[in-house]
């Protein structure tokens, strides 16, 4: 295995340590930041609702606005005592201006445009009672002239009616159905009262066919996946891309609580959004925001809901998290790579020294070699001193050679007195060889003269009795001899 330098190791630690130190900071940023993120999807959602909503909203405000229009048009007929069939005809000019409408009509109080309701009975614009109401509907130029008021039912006059003449506010119908010279038509009833000196005497208003709406809520995706559909004051859906789901109660599919909660919302003016699995279509986890319509004074009628995929939702935060980690990634590699080129560019004097000191402990042992370095740092400061040992060595191994070269000489004279001292102690040693021999030779002398002595030792101690033995026999012969002197002294005495 290779051995890791000290560049590479340098690299390693601090590389870790970047890597620790900048992968948490990051994480606290990507955390923080897809929290952010997620929030700024969530809101970003919900003012894309209110956008759409207000798409929605305008469109019907426009229609409201249509209605107004007619209504002080024909308080200006009024006043100008313009008769009946002219009026009529400006209502229906307002058909033809405004395409987007299907049907554009009024419906005055009893005698209220021009007291001659009993002289208009019958006709096409005003019915059996001779009420001045003017329905012009139809498309593309061809328009058919009848009665708002439906004579056919036992109540004429319907909440597109009865509500703008007691509230004195516009207001904004559910889609009914109905029939207009043959054909059946859906549409959303939108009317304003028109007013007199304080006195509602009638409401005018346009009809919107209710495929129009749809066209306009199913043209609503979200963030390209998901989908809008539309819902009336009563909780019914007028509008889904799913035609299926239309007519249908929106409270089939969900909650007790959340349409509860939904409709406190609402009812409030307020957005109302949770998280769940789609009811419609494909089962997926989405974004529910329900968006109340605010149709000027007449408060909230109806409601626009997104569904929004969450993955689509948090696609930017799977997106910033993505470009975070590859920013991480990236950093990295750029650290990596620039600590690798600095260190190599700090390390390139030691590994000159290295070098130097290699070329010395090897080979032919240059002590001359120097590393050329001028850098004012540590690593200066270890060349220079590691020239300086090289210096210092060089001088120790110069004093070495010249005290060798003196020890030379030195040695030359001691190999002569060595010379000397041997010839000499090969003399010693035959001289001690030679006193060895004699030592032998005395020694058997000695052995043998030490038996003469012992014999002669044995020979005294005999000669030594026999001396004891003499002397005694001497002794007394004394003894007798001064016996005998006495004796004779005795005698001679005598």
């Amino acid at each position: 295995m290779k051995r890791l330098g000290l560049r590479g190791k340098m690299l390693v630690w601090l590389g870790a340590i970047q890597a620790i130190g900048l992968g948490g900071l990051i994480l606290i940023v990507a955390t923080n930041s897809r929290a952010a993120m997620t929030n700024v999807s969530y809101m970003s959602s919900q003012y894309l609702a209110k956008s759409y909503a207000g798409d929605v909203e305008r469109r019907m405000l426009e229609a409201s606005s249509i209605s107004t229009d007619i209504g002080t048009a024909l308080m200006g007929y009024r006043k100008a005592g313009i008769p009946r069939e002219t009026a009529s005809d400006m209502v229906g000019l307002f058909l033809d201006k405004y395409p987007q409408v299907y049907a554009t009509w009024a419906a005055f109080a009893p005698n209220a445009y021009d007291g001659q309701d009993a002289r208009w009975r019958g006709r096409e614009e005003s019915g059996p009672d001779g009420r001045f109401n003017p329905y012009w509907a139809g498309k593309d130029g061809n328009f058919v002239l009848d009665t708002a008021l439906d004579y056919d039912s036992g109540t004429p006059e319907g909440p597109w009616y009865t509500e703008p003449m007691a509230s004195g506010m516009a207001y904004f119908g559910d889609p009914e159905t109905f029939t207009v010279n043959g054909e059946t038509i859906n549409a959303v009833s939108v009317s304003v009262p028109i007013t007199e000196k304080g006195a509602t005497i009638g409401v005018a208003g346009v009809d919107i066919e209710a495929t129009s709406l749809e066209k306009t809520v199913t043209a609503i995706r979200p963030f390209g996946s998901g989908y809008a559909f539309l819902v009336s004051s009563r909780g019914v859906i007028l509008a889904h891309p799913d035609p299926a789901f239309m007519g249908k109660p929106v409270s089939d599919f969900y909650t007790s609580e959340q349409i509860a909660a939904i409709g406190r919302a609402t009812a409030g003016g307020n957005s109302y959004s949770f998280v769940r699995q789609s009811p419609f279509g494909a089962r997926k986890l989405s974004y529910y925001i329900f968006q109340p319509l605010t149709f000027g004074e007449a408060g909230n009628s109806w409601t626009l809901a997104l569904s929004i995929p969450l993955d689509a939702v948090l696609a930017p935060v799977r997106s910033l998290t993505f470009t975070i980690i590859a920013v991480l990634v990236g950093a990295l590699v750029l650290l990596a790579a620039a600590l690798w080129l600095l260190l190599g560019t700090m390390l390139r004097p030691l590994s000159a020294a290295a070098g130097a000191i290699r070329d010395i402990s090897e080979g032919d042992a240059d002590l001359t070699r120097r590393v050329d370095l001028r850098q004012d740092d540590e690593i200066g400061d270890l060349v220079r001193d590691f020239n300086a040992f090289v210096g210092k060595l060089q001088e120790i191994m110069a004093s070495l050679k010249h005290a060798q070269e003196k020890l030379g000489g030195i040695g030359e004279d001691l190999a002569a007195s060595s010379h000397q001292s041997a010839s000499a102690t090969c003399e010693i040693l035959a001289n001690i060889d030679g006193v060895r021999k004699q030592t032998v030779h005395q020694t058997n002398a000695v052995a043998e003269a030490s038996s003469a002595v012992e014999e002669v030792a044995k020979n005294i101690e005999s000669l030594d009795r026999l001396v004891e033995n003499q002397a005694a026999g001497i002794t007394e012969s004394s003894a007798s001899i001064e016996e005998m002197v006495g004796n004779i002294g005795s005698m001679t005495a005598s």
